[in-house]
Formats: C-alpha cells, sequence, structure tokens
C-alpha cells in the first residue's frame, strides 16, 4: 500500500512516527516542538502577536506539505488573522451563521468570538460531584441496576438531571492571561476535606504592572471511600491530590518552578503538622502520603487559609448549577 487507510489500528502510530520523523528535520524552527503536540491531526497553539501567529502558519504548513499532508480548516480568535487569512486565500472556518460561532476543541466547545470554553468537566465539578455521591450511595444501599430508585434517590436525582441544560450558561476565558515575558506566574492550589468527598483547585497567579490577576486551571475530585475514613485521614488525601497535581501542572507547563508553585490547606494541626513534621514519627498509613507529598512539593510552599477563604471548601460539597453559573470563585 502507499497509502496509510483510515481506520486501521496501527494509522493513529504511523501518523505520528511519519509526522515526528518530519519534525527532526526542523529543529531551528520554533513552531516545531509546538507540532510534537499534535492530537492525531489536530493541532491547537496560542501565540501573543499576529506576526508570531502568521510565522507559526507558515512554518507549520511548510512542514506538514512536503510531507504530503495540508493544514486545512484553520480557526482563530483573531480578527487580524482572519483577515490576514482572507486575503492570502488560506483555507479557514469563517462564521456565517451564529451556530459556526462555535467548534468543538478536544471535547471542549470554543466561542472563537468571545475566545472563551464551555464544557469544561473541570469547571462542573461542583456540579458533577454531587452525582458521584448520589451513585455512591446507591452502592451503598447495594441496589442493583435494573431495581427501581427509591423515591429519595429518584428525587435527588431528578433535581440534578433538571439543572442540565443551565451548564452551557458556565464558560471561562480561554487564556490565561498575556504579556508572559513580565512578572513570572504562580500556581496556587487549594485543596479541602468533608467526611464525603476530599479534593484541589489549581489556580494562575500573576502580577503585571501591579495589578494581580487570577485563572482558573483544573479542578480534582475524589469520593470518601466507602470503607470509612477519619476526617484527618482525608485531609492528608486531599494534600496527597495537591501535590500529585502539582507534579502534573509542572510538567504541563514547564516554565514554572516547583519554587513558584504554592499549596493551601484549611488544616493546620493536623496536615501540615504531619507535611512539616518528621514522616518516620507515624504510623504506615500516614508515613507513606506524606513521604509522597514531601517528594513531590517543597514542604516549606505549604500554607494555612480559613475555611471560608479556600476555594476547594465548595468543592467536596457540590453547588447546583444556578449558585455555580453566579459564583465568581
Amino acid at each position: 500500500m502507499k497509502r496509510v487507510p483510515f481506520g486501521v489500528n496501527c494509522s493513529p502510530f504511523i501518523l505520528a512516527a511519519t509526522i515526528r520523523t518530519r519534525l527532526k528535520k526542523y529543529p531551528h524552527l520554533e513552531v516545531t516542538h509546538k507540532l510534537n503536540d499534535l492530537y492525531v491531526d489536530d493541532f491547537l497553539c496560542s501565540v501573543e502577536t499576529l506576526p508570531k501567529a502568521k510565522e507559526y502558519y507558515k512554518d507549520a504548513s511548510k512542514i506538514l506539505k512536503e510531507a504530503g499532508m495540508n493544514f486545512r480548516k484553520w480557526v482563530t480568535s483573531s480578527p487580524e488573522l482572519k483577515r490576514w487569512w482572507k486575503n492570502n486565500e488560506v483555507d479557514y472556518r469563517g462564521c456565517v451563521t451564529e451556530s459556526e460561532v462555535t467548534q468543538k476543541v478536544l471535547g471542549l466547545v470554543w466561542n472563537h468570538n468571545l475566545d472563551c470554553l464551555k464544557d469544561d468537566i473541570g469547571m462542573l465539578t461542583l456540579f458533577t460531584v454531587r452525582m458521584k455521591l448520589l451513585l455512591q450511595n446507591t452502592w451503598e444501599r447495594d441496589l442493583q441496576w435494573d431495581e427501581p430508585l427509591p423515591p429519595d434517590i429518584h428525587e435527588t436525582f431528578q433535581s440534578w438531571l433538571d439543572e442540565v441544560d443551565t451548564a452551557s450558561q458556565i464558560s471561562l476565558s480561554r487564556p490565561y492571561f498575556l504579556n508572559t515575558e513580565t512578572e513570572p506566574a504562580e500556581i496556587h492550589i487549594f485543596s479541602d476535606a468533608s467526611p464525603k468527598a476530599y479534593g484541589c483547585v489549581a489556580y494562575f497567579r500573576k502580577v503585571t504592572d501591579g495589578t494581580i490577576s487570577s485563572s482558573f486551571i483544573i479542578a480534582k475530585c475524589r469520593l470518601a471511600p466507602l470503607k470509612k475514613l477519619s476526617l484527618a485521614k482525608l485531609e492528608l488525601m486531599e494534600a496527597l491530590v495537591s501535590a500529585r497535581l502539582a507534579e502534573y501542572l509542572q510538567k504541563t507547563f514547564p516554565w514554572i518552578t516547583s519554587d513558584h508553585i504554592f499549596f493551601w490547606s484549611d488544616s493546620q494541626q493536623i496536615t501540615l503538622h504531619w507535611i512539616n513534621g518528621d514522616r518516620l514519627r507515624w504510623k504506615q498509613f500516614v508515613r507513606n502520603r506524606v513521604r509522597e507529598i514531601q517528594e513531590k512539593t517543597n514542604r516549606d510552599n505549604w500554607n494555612y487559609c480559613r475555611g471560608k477563604t479556600n476555594p476547594a471548601d465548595k468543592l467536596t460539597r457540590g453547588l447546583s448549577i444556578h449558585v455555580l453559573v453566579q459564583d465568581d470563585v
């Protein structure tokens, strides 16, 4: 065969291998490392200036065209870039109707006129955790899959279901911030636990010309296990999730060093005491988790915050979608 058939099991691997082989010939181009992050045949990239966008477009198109691949259906949130594409007869997606203002990007809905994202599960964690708790409740009652739901569970489920359509009103600005060459950004991770769930939420914090701005990154939530743990141990689990999330974010944003990742917990007398202490003093459950936290994070960057100012507090209890739409946390 002289073509790679679409749909064959090995096709994605062959495509990725072909592209990576081609990219090795262009280590001097700035767009090359961006193309290494291709998701199958989708290219996502963000730049701050129009000249840089033009450069990336030209270089990326050239590299792939030499391999017999043609980038098509470009989409941008920049009106200037749209005009440049139109003048140069580039194959891009113009907006003819209101429905074409939004595009699906890796499962997210991107409104490229407003440059905002919708349907991000991370944003909706405060809403979806309620359904997770409801499912766990059915497990605790040992309900069978074809068994009618008890009235209380059915009522709760129907109430949650009635709110689903409102989720489309929630949106998040796509850019985290601009002017990345100025003051370096920080990552702040807040964690919390309740008897029902534990988790954390991460934000960027940036100072530009004396103005402080913050941006939501991601939220993680886990249900408390059916085998009951003390609240103190659940609070330690929340810290462990924070440490693992920090490790992931540092790989995702390598320009942010560990010294610029800060952790916040409202469990000062227990969790923070464990993290800052000698792990060998604790029993196995605590010792193993404290060890991993200390290995993945800088213990000097763990801080205390009051429960009322901890945004992760809402994460572990859940919110109605109507409250979440109005919430600014």
